[in-house]
């Protein structure tokens, strides 16, 4: 089967992605540390080298250990929010996904229950949750030879599938998990019964998302629905599912916004230059002469030169150009001074917050970050090494030797170096 700024968004990202928890991973060089939003410590820094969330109230601690070449690897156990152990540390990965944990061993994967009891044994070399049972492979899934998919139920019971493919989708939406067909060289849709849902014949298949699907013939990209029927045809280069907007673009043509709910479409705009992305509830549409932040019945609210870059800002807009950043509503108005960087981090208990980056470049580049609201007010000066949102009034702090929490207003929650 064939098979420090950008950290920073990355961390923002994932910020986004999840929701607030009671309990806050801290991250911090050589070890990892949890505690409650008030400060208490429950795993203090001095054990696990990594921790990270699951879901379900579950968390991966990991330990770096030597490996079986002699090199150190990091193993996880599976524990909860409460710090409690629930597993050894033998896993090299773990993964939550609807009242189930997946993990892998020794290169092969299984499953277990709510209970850190193993429902699944840990011999597949693939293995996907679908609905209330399990698809899996057993051979090798790196190599071009045709793997046999295998069903297995929620007890972990494995039957045999009459179907063989090359390539495998890496997670199951609405019961479906899109798959090459050894067959057919194409890819298809299977269902949690290891049969064809929707029939092998795409170049490309993505994920299911609310009942429709991006999909290639290698004319283009278009949509689905969950019956295999084209909604969209298949004549876009690229294809964004924003969640609200499509966006369709041509190469050298231009861009088509059309409405996720009712497949219409809503605006046009030509050009060989022109091209557009997700921007929050909105799109930002370049062109060679502006740019445009567009809402989802294609009406233009906001414009800016051509070279500016834009972020959604909530309330707003965050306009870069040449370099230095300012926060916009969108009338038109300049809410803060110009910064190196402006970068959103939610809405804290009613307010829009953003994190503000002085950058230098000398022999290497530097930053120091600091806070400010939506109206361009600042909270904290760019004096942290590392600042960003983990939850609802809380933040990752990294100043004057000190690693840890700070709420809002700067204080610190938790904090751990220097004499503490």
């Amino acid at each position: 089967m064939t098979g420090k700024i950008c950290c920073l968004t990355l961390l923002f990202l994932l910020f986004f992605s999840s929701v607030f928890a009671e309990e806050i991973v801290l991250n911090m060089d050589g070890y990892d540390a949890l505690v409650t939003r008030d400060g208490e410590i429950i795993v203090a820094p001095d054990r696990y080298h990594a921790i990270y969330e699951l879901g379900g109230g579950y968390l991966a601690f990991g330990m770096e250990q030597e490996s079986e070449n002699g090199f150190q690897k990091l193993y996880f156990a599976l524990g909860n929010s409460d710090g409690n152990i629930l597993t050894e540390t033998e896993y090299t990965h773990l993964e939550y996904a609807d009242g189930i944990i997946l993990f892998e061993k020794d290169g092969l994967y299984g499953a277990m229950n709510e209970k850190a009891e193993v429902i699944v044994p840990c011999e597949y070399t693939w293995l996907q949750k679908c609905e209330e049972g399990f698809l899996a492979l057993k051979s090798d899934t790196w190599d071009t030879a045709p793997d046999n998919v295998y069903i297995l139920d929620a007890e972990g019971n494995e039957s045999k599938s009459s179907i063989s493919v090359l390539d495998m989708g890496k997670t199951s939406s609405e019961g479906m998990i899109a798959a090459l067909s050894a067959d057919s060289y194409t890819y298809g849709y299977l269902n949690a019964k290891g049969e064809w849902q929707i029939e092998p014949s795409f170049t490309y298949a993505g994920e299911f998302s609310d009942g429709i699907a991006r999909v290639s013939l290698g004319s283009g990209l278009g949509v689905i629905n969950t019956k295999g029927e084209w909604a969209i045809k298949p004549e876009y280069d690229a294809l964004e599912n924003t969640g609200e907007i499509l966006i369709g673009t041509k190469y050298s043509k231009g861009v088509t916004l059309i409405a996720r709910d009712t497949l219409q479409v809503i605006a046009e705009f030509s050009g060989k230059e022109v091209y557009a992305h997700g921007l929050g509830e909105y799109i930002a549409v370049y062109m060679s002469d502006s740019t445009l932040v567009v809402s989802d019945k294609g009406e233009n609210i906001f414009a800016a030169p051509g070279n500016a870059k834009i972020t959604y800002a909530g309330a707003g807009v965050i306009v870069e150009t040449e370099g230095e950043s300012a926060l916009f509503s969108f009338n038109g108005v300049q809410l803060s001074v110009l910064y190196d960087q402006i970068i959103p981090a939610g809405v804290h208990s009613g307010r829009e917050l953003f994190i503000i980056a002085d950058l230098e470049y000398g022999g290497e580049l530097t930053a120091q970050y600091g806070l400010m609201d939506g109206e361009g007010t600042l909270i904290c000066p760019c004096e942290y090494r590392l600042l960003y949102p983990l939850g609802e009034e809380r933040f990752f702090a990294q100043r004057g030797g000190y690693t840890g929490i700070i709420d809002a207003s700067g204080m610190w929650i938790a904090r751990f170096g220097g004499d503490s």
